[in-house]
């Protein structure tokens, strides 16, 4: 394990070539306008007072190269953070768009990967569905977004913010600045020197949200599983779909009682739980 303290913004998100992928046994992108607006004052009070801001922790498995030839980094933690500070640039730099061109331009080469193929150019790639409603937005498919999604919802006050940052005297080089100010500790996992990303994973908790017991078991069951992919799309997704995200603990609590214990491995297991919440 390294560990290493950086700049978000420009040791971080800057790097050319490089993907920020979202694992399967991951939460969905759950933060609200309470933890967005607090973020978004941090990064203004990082600006007026000219000062660093740290924001937490950002782990994950660095080298996993899936074919595209660029540098894919698995996120353990920190995937909050990077994907609210991500719809945070595209809303500064549609803002920016016609009134800074100096500020598009170098959001522009923070958000996208340049020299690749156009399916390789955002650096982000959540897990399905939020990614779904990501690509939407980078494409300014806004009107065909869920109006549900927190990618939407904080989308939409992230430009009601920067439109009141405005009218309040700062520029949109201000807010940029702040966000340049974005500390984290860094640390890259090695699995070769015994680091254990599912307990890393459980046990940081550092500005976040806390894990709930959808996010456990998931996590539990799809971490180390050679078939992860397939598991979480044709059954977490499914079970998702049709019991709901918020429902899911009191579901999985309620069948261990009764099923589970009949399955002998995770295939099994999501394949009940299907046939059970249909």
């Amino acid at each position: 394990m390294k560990a290493n303290r950086m700049w978000l913004f420009s040791d971080v998100l800057e790097k050319n070539k490089r993907v920020f992928k979202v694992p399967v046994y991951q939460r969905n992108y759950d933060w609200n306008n309470i933890q967005c607006e607090k973020l978004f004052q941090d990064i203004i009070n990082a600006n007026v007072n000219n000062c660093q801001h740290f924001t937490g922790t950002v782990v994950y498995i660095d080298d996993i190269n899936g074919g595209s030839g660029l540098n894919e980094v698995l996120i353990i933690d920190g995937q909050q953070r990077i994907t609210t500070v991500y719809i945070l640039l595209k809303a500064l730099y549609d803002a920016s768009k016609g009134v800074s061109v100096r500020v598009e331009s170098e959001i522009e080469e923070i958000m996208f990967n340049r020299h690749c193929d156009e399916k390789y150019k955002v650096k982000l790639k959540p897990v399905k569905m939020d990614n779904e409603q990501l690509i939407l937005l980078i494409k300014d498919k806004i009107e065909e977004m869920d109006r549900n999604s927190n990618v939407y919802k904080n989308y939409i006050l992230f430009k009601e913010l920067i439109r009141k940052t405005l009218e309040n005297g700062l520029e949109l080089n201000d807010i940029l600045n702040g966000i340049k100010k974005l500390e984290i500790v860094e640390i890259i996992l090695d699995k070769l020197q015994g680091d254990n990303p599912q307990k890393i994973f459980e046990s940081i908790n550092s500005t976040g949200l806390e894990l709930s017991l959808a996010d456990l078991i998931r996590n539990y069951l799809l971490m180390d599983d050679a078939q992860q992919n397939e598991l979480y799309t044709e059954y977490w997704l499914v079970i998702e779909k049709n019991v709901g995200y918020s429902n899911l603990g009191d579901f999985v609590i309620n069948y261990l009682n009764s099923q589970i214990s009949k399955s002998v491995n995770s295939k099994n297991a999501y394949r009940l739980f299907k046939e059970h919440c249909e």
